[in-house]
């Protein structure tokens, strides 16, 4: 490490982030361990690098951490192939002043330390899943949380749209055994569902469904 050097390492699990910093005295293994503790941090898990099966059977968020020398191993506390998360990491020098280019030192040598993070794989299925979907780490939600898309094994992948008040607007399906199909929900102005609209082009032709909120009973009609 560079004398008098600082900088932190950011590592991002899905949409969970830790970050710690380096500084006089930091090692690999040392940042490695308070990445881990500060990734269990954000499960629930305080102060803790490598979490016991007792400890991971309560952790509060969807992943563990725990480091070996420099390395960082992460767990997921969930099975299935849907916990394969992503995983990225940055290393950023804080004392620009004496290790950049523009410094006095006009400093072009590497990081101090360095990350090199490789996505989460091995994720398995026991048995045969009846159901099961995926949301995307990204595009998956908005920024206020409405839920954008989805792939469902039984229904196939569906892409959604919102109004300014966060009402659904409409369900569009964009592959699968429904694609083409497309959901549309109107609202009037006191906020009252207005009646629904479905239209499929898939196979056997176009199909016309419209149902009024106010009479579930209410006849369908198609065409096609």
């Amino acid at each position: 490490m560079h004398a008098g050097g600082t900088g932190t390492i950011t590592a991002t699990v899905s949409d969970t982030t830790a970050q710690v910093n380096w500084g006089q005295g930091s090692t690999p293994a040392s940042l490695a361990t308070a990445l881990a503790t500060a990734i269990n941090a954000e499960s629930g898990l305080s102060g803790i690098n490598c979490p016991t099966k007792s400890q991971i059977a309560t952790a509060a968020g969807f992943v563990t951490a725990c480091a070996s020398g420099a390395t960082v191993a992460l767990t997921s506390v969930a099975g299935g192939p849907d916990v394969d998360w992503t995983v990225t990491a940055s290393a950023v020098d804080t004392n620009p002043t004496y290790f950049s280019a523009s410094g006095p030192n006009q400093y072009t040598g590497p990081l101090s330390f360095n990350a090199t993070p490789t996505s989460m794989t091995g994720g398995e299925t026991t048995g045969s899943a009846i159901y099961s979907f995926t949301i995307p780490d990204q595009g998956g939600y908005a920024a206020n949380g409405n839920l954008l898309s989805v792939a469902d094994t039984v229904t196939g992948n569906w892409n959604y749209s919102y109004d300014n008040l966060n009402r659904l607007l409409t369900g569009t399906a964009s592959a699968g055994r429904y694609a083409g199909a497309q959901g549309a929900w109107g609202i009037d102005a006191f906020g009252n569902r207005q009646p629904e609209n479905w239209t499929w082009n898939g196979a056997g032709g176009p199909v016309i469904h419209s149902q009024n909120p106010a009479c579930p009973i209410h006849p369908q009609s198609y065409s096609g």
